[in-house]
Order: C-alpha cells, then structure tokens, then sequence
C-alpha cells in the first residue's frame, strides 16, 4: 500500500478556511485524477475539489459539514493499486458517504440538501476570527418563534454571508449617498445604431461601467480600500457586479476593467451572471474587487442607496431608465422633452472622502455617459 495525503489547495486570494459541503467519493471506491473529490463551500464562492491523484480511497478524515482550512489533510489515497479496506473518521461522516453512494446519479444541489442545514442543506460558516461562531455573533438578538400557522425558512449560506456583511458594513461604515440623474439619450441611440444593424444591442449597464471604469482613473479615492490607520489606492480597476441567483446574490469581479470597450464589458457581465446562475463561479471569479455596481434597475428600482461591501469605500446602484419630461437648454432657448432619465446613486465611505469628492466623480460618469459619441464597431 502506498498512502498518499490529499490536502485542502488554495482557492483564492483571501480564501483560508471553509467547509466540505459534499463528499463525491467514499472509501474503497476508485478514483482518477482530475476527478471531483468533493465541493468546498467558502464565503466567496462553492468550488468542486478535483484529486490529484489516481488510486483507491483509504479515509475521508473529515465529515461533510466539516470545517477547514488551506492545507489541512482531508483524505488519504491508495496509489499502489491494491484494494483496502478503509475506515471513515466517524459514523456521522460514514452516513453522509454512504448516502451518497446510494443515489450517484441525483443532482449536485440534492446532494448538497443532504449535506447539512439551511434552505439548500447549507452546512455551517467558517468561524469568525477569534473563535467567535458567525452564526451567533451579535450579542444581543431578538428572534421570532414560529407560531401554528408560520412556516420556518432557515438562511442558505449564501443569505447568512449577505446578512453577515451587510450588518458589519453598516455597524462599522459611515455610509454618505449621493445622486445624480443621467440622459442615456446617446446610449440609447448607440444601442439603436447596433440593432439596426441586425446585431445584439450591449444592455445600457455595460455603458455605465465603462463611463465608471474611465471615471476611477482620475478618482482613485473611490478605487480605494480603508486599511490601518489609511487608504489602500489599488492599483488595478477590478469592478464587483452584483448578481441575483436562485441562492441568493453573489459578486463576481472583472478585472482590469477600464482596458474594456463597451462590448467587451458587455460580453463580460453576460458570461459572469450566466456562470454565477449555474455555479460555474471559481474562486478567482469572486475576489480583488476594487469598486462595486448593483443593477437593480433591473428589477425596475429607480432609486436605491447600496451598502458598501468593505473594505471598499464605495458601491453604485443604477436605477431603472424612465422616459421624464426635463427642461433642455439650446442656445439660450429652454423648451421641455421626453427624455429617457435614470439615476446613479452612489454609497461612499465618508472616513476615505467628502461629499465634494463623491459629486465630482459622478458628475464626471454623467458626463461621460451624456456626451461621449459612443460607437459601436460590428
């Protein structure tokens, strides 16, 4: 026999612990390498473990729903070729393998049902530093008691990760909003120019992101990071994009995003919220965000202030586009017009700038957006 130890790799930048969801082997099955071993649930993003090796499994030495870090041993793996009888860590762990074992062919999220707590058998949280468990970190906390006719949801992790950073952005963040209202006549012609051409207009998002990714390069107070005692200025433009899943909202980043055209942008957002909807998401997917964009325009709000996601200083919702009546001024004539008018709204840091700073860096993307004689190469 030729045991070999299987460890926890790294997933990501920031990524140091998180927990076995789901087991895809039990002991005494064969294994190839590249093959999946097992899914890691992490705050960023859930991720299937592949073996590195080929040969028997010996021991699964954690149970799912077993919390663990970057470079813990987890498995052990017969490389000689020769059959063994391997144990598993507990009983506990020995039904969840054997459970899987008994319906290979059921979907990954009904394995991951099995798996554990939570609306989606979600297993538990990483700890907090400290030891302090996030499940019950707030000292004091008042909660409902399910009565004859309730029904009870529990959070899936993903809403747990969500509720945990929001409430800690807010407790811990000066959050300042300010707004502005934007003419996306010129992109709307943009976009029309496109379709006349029997091509797929980019989404009016796509415009915003680029008209923000210019901006932050002469703002990069608001590319920023709050650090010790200061401000971390990024060295890269990475935008965070807000995704709603069927779990819950997740954040993919694309990087370096002012090298973009409009179109790339757009073939970027579309790949990123197709693979954030069918957990296709790696862990690089989810990390080095520098600047974040909620797009709950979507869903047709026309004014939200967002919650920044520290330790970014700042986060942009852009709103719904509604055609408004607005005064226009031509050559010291004013007359009224239709016009196709949404808001951006920004949340920012007040510890990392003023109200001044924040204008100036949205005024700049409403005149980036307004005025920028936007084409569209087929």
């Amino acid at each position: 026999m030729a045991l070999e130890s299987v460890r926890v790799p790294e997933v990501g930048e920031s990524v140091t612990n998180g927990t076995i969801a789901t087991w895809f082997i039990e002991p005494g099955s064969t294994i190839e390498a590249g093959q999946p071993l097992f899914e890691l649930a992490t705050e960023k993003v859930d991720s299937e473990v592949p073996s590195p090796l080929s040969g028997t499994i010996v021991e699964l030495l954690v149970p799912s729903g077993g919390l663990v870090s970057v470079g813990d041993v987890v498995l052990t793996i017969d490389t000689s070729g020769e059959a063994t009888d391997a144990p598993l860590a507990t009983d506990e762990s020995s039904a969840a393998v054997q459970e899987e074992g008994e319906a290979p062919k059921r979907s990954r999220r009904e394995r991951r049902r099995s798996s554990g707590p939570g609306l989606d058998g979600a297993p538990p949280l990483p700890p907090m530093p400290g030891g302090a468990s996030r499940q019950n970190a707030a000292p004091s906390v008042s909660y409902a008691t399910p009565g004859e006719n309730d029904t009870f949801v529990a959070f899936s992790r993903i809403r747990s990760v969500t509720g945990r950073i929001v409430a800690e952005s807010n407790a811990t963040v000066p959050h300042a909003l300010s707004m502005v209202e934007v003419d996306h006549t010129a992109v709307m012609a943009a976009r029309a120019a496109v379709v006349e051409q029997g091509r797929k207009a980019p989404t009016a998002l796509a415009f915003v992101a680029v008209a923000i990714a210019r901006a932050l390069r002469d703002h990069p107070v608001l590319n920023s990071s709050v650090g010790d005692g200061g401000l971390v200025m990024r060295g890269h433009i990475n935008l965070s994009f807000a995704v709603d899943t069927p779990d819950g909202l997740v954040a993919p980043v694309i990087k370096r995003a002012d090298q973009l055209t409009v179109e790339g942008m757009a073939d970027a957002i579309v790949d990123l919220a197709r693979r954030a909807r069918s957990k296709g998401l790696g862990p690089d997917d989810m990390t080095g965000g520098t600047f974040s964009i909620s797009n709950n325009g979507s869903v047709g709000s026309v004014l939200t202030a967002p919650v920044i996601t520290p330790p970014q200083v700042a986060v942009l919702s852009t709103d719904k586009v509604v055609d408004r009546a607005v005064v226009i001024e031509r050559e010291g004539t004013k007359s009224i017009a239709i016009r196709p008018i949404g808001n951006l709204a920004l949340s920012w840091d007040h510890r990392a700038m003023d109200g001044a700073d924040a204008a100036r860096f949205l005024v700049q993307v409403k005149d980036i957006l307004e005025t920028t004689k936007w084409s569209i190469v087929g």
